[in-house]
């Protein structure tokens, strides 16, 4: 049986990945370390299908050359034509010896030029987490959201420019100001559901307490920690949860 594997979360999962390589004590010039055992799955890919709970005994068929997109399948996901583009374009660069941050910068170049479907749209927790763990990395965890855009939620947008990290996030997930329009001040978990996204209970959790925490006027990288940290026990989870 195949499941379903949309680009929201396939996102969150690549972004998750990358964070862990931050993390990793391997590190090597012009190479992202790989956090996955030499033995099991490699790769950028590999590491997310270890997330996933997978090992390269899930795939018997499996052979190290195989592509990414094929591994997939062999794991029993079935990409959105959206996920396979981000998929194939990130592997390709993987492939090359590029950092993962390069090869999913590559992928989101071309992934959003396909239609999405409503998998695509579906966030978890575990995609917010993943993102704001980016972000706060990417802009500095001393970062914060300018004290004129922090409303209670913060504003998403300023002259069609992200400023705020939730805004940061609404970018990176393919989420333009034109989408957002006159939503903006509402919070994030009002936003996404009038937008036909469909955010988990457990994301709307986070959703709600990293705008919390961003109107405190807490720094990124202390949101992004206690997002992550964040005991979410709203049932049920979804496959895009943690």
């Amino acid at each position: 049986m195949f499941r379903k594997l949309g680009y929201a979360e396939l996102l969150g999962r690549l972004l998750a990945a990358i964070n862990d390589a931050n993390d990793s004590t391997d590190n090597q010039p012009d190479r992202t370390p790989d956090p996955t055992p030499r033995t099991g799955l490699h790769g950028l890919h590999g590491h997310v299908l270890a997330g996933l709970g997978h090992t390269e005994a899930d795939a018997p068929g499996a052979r190290r050359a195989d592509s990414a997109e094929r591994r997939y399948a062999l794991a029993g996901y079935d990409l959105t034509p959206r996920a396979r583009t981000l998929v194939q374009v990130s592997d390709e660069h993987d492939r090359n010896g590029q950092s993962w941050t390069a090869c999913l910068d590559a992928g989101l170049a071309f992934a959003p030029m396909r239609r999405d479907e409503p998998e695509d749209r579906h966030l978890g927790d575990l995609t917010v987490i993943a993102t704001v763990d980016y972000l706060a990395r990417q802009h500095g965890p001393d970062t914060r959201t300018a004290s004129v855009y922090l409303d209670n939620p913060p504003r998403l947008y300023d002259q069609n420019t992200p400023v705020s990290l939730l805004g940061f996030a609404f970018d990176l997930w393919g989420i333009s100001p034109a989408d957002v329009g006159d939503l903006d001040g509402l919070g994030a978990a009002e936003i996404l559901p009038r937008l036909d996204w469909k955010p988990s209970a457990r994301a709307v959790s986070v959703l709600i307490s990293v705008q919390a925490c961003e109107a405190s006027g807490h720094p990124w990288g202390v949101t992004a920690r206690i997002a992550a940290t964040l005991n979410v026990s709203t049932d049920p989870a979804t496959g895009a949860d943690r």
